[in-house]
């Protein structure tokens, strides 16, 4: 009886076997796995071990589900450091917002830094500046001041601190004298009052100018009009004419003017100038119908004029 063949000799007898490993999981998707936070640092050295051991990702992951997202966020590339600070600096218009709650530079004592005397001397200009019941040119302005006690330099600094409208001024100094109720100018007179009050020939022109459509025609027969009306002046037809025409009033403005006065009664201004001239002195008869004579009225109203105050029969 012919003995079975012996079995084969085991290869697995003759070589020991490798060591025993660890028995590895299937790899489940990621999106299956437990979720919980995996440091940078470790996801970076798994992909490198990956890449060492030759092994590929069964499947591309899906980076939107994973929750290691926002943890490799914290590895930071050098150019992001630039971006972090541009953030900081996106804050600081915070700052600014805090300093809004500071008060204002316009609450601050526009006058903070004069003495007393200079202050006052400011709020002196200032209201005559501003009152609006008189105007004044840079001079004008200055002698005011130092009439009420300041010096030129505190008037010097109260101006300069003002720094008042010169034309302005001008044209309300002209209007004021245009629609006075009182005074009357022909336009050379106003202008030579513009002067004389201290503007300068710039500001006189801008103020003559703001005047709206000056009646020149009006103007001389207010003239007129108040020298015959006055209880202080008389005056004959020749001599009303001469003043006209000293305050400057054209030939055509000073004919206006005669023309709008009507009739006048010539020999009641002759007896007025009659009792002016005994007022101020002593007459014959015929000194005072002299005088009157040479004031322009005719000699029969000189004669009824020294006739009615007494002097002659």
């Amino acid at each position: 009886m012919n003995n079975p063949p012996p079995p084969p000799p085991n290869p697995s007898a003759a070589i020991p076997p490798p060591a025993p490993t660890p028995p590895s999981k299937p790899a489940r998707p990621f999106w299956k796995k437990k979720r919980f936070a995996i440091p940078g640092a470790v996801v970076g050295l798994a992909v490198i071990g990956g890449a060492l051991g030759g092994v590929e990702d069964p499947e591309p992951v899906d980076t939107s589900a994973a929750p290691v997202v926002e943890e490799t966020a914290t590895t930071v590339p050098a150019e992001s450091d630039a971006e972090i600070d541009t953030g900081a600096e996106a804050a600081e218009p915070a700052e600014t917002t805090t300093t809004t709650t500071e008060p204002p530079a316009t609450t601050e004592d526009p006058l903070a830094g004069f003495s007393e005397q200079e202050k006052n001397a400011i709020e002196t200009a200032d209201r005559y500046l501003s009152s609006g019941l008189s105007q004044f040119s840079e001079p004008g302005l200055v002698r005011q001041l130092e009439f009420e006690g300041y010096t030129a330099e505190d008037a010097a600094l109260a101006i300069g601190f003002l720094q008042p409208d010169w034309d302005a001024q001008a044209a309300a100094s002209a209007d004021s004298y245009y629609t006075s109720p009182i005074l009357t100018f022909s336009e050379a007179g106003l202008v030579n009052q513009l002067e004389f009050e201290g503007f300068t020939d710039e500001q006189v022109a801008f103020g003559m100018a703001s005047l709206a459509d000056p009646d020149w025609n009006d103007q001389a027969a207010r003239t007129a009009e108040s020298y015959l009306d006055s209880d202080f002046s008389a005056f004959s037809e020749e001599s009303l004419v001469t003043q006209l025409e000293f305050k400057e009033f054209t030939d055509e403005q000073v004919a206006f003017a005669m023309a709008s006065l009507g009739d006048v009664d010539w020999l009641e201004q002759a007896v007025k100038s009659a009792e002016r001239y005994l007022d101020s002195s002593s007459f014959s008869c015929s000194g005072l119908v002299d005088q009157l004579e040479f004031g322009g009225f005719t000699a029969e109203q000189a004669t009824h004029g020294a006739t009615v105050v007494g002097l002659c029969e």
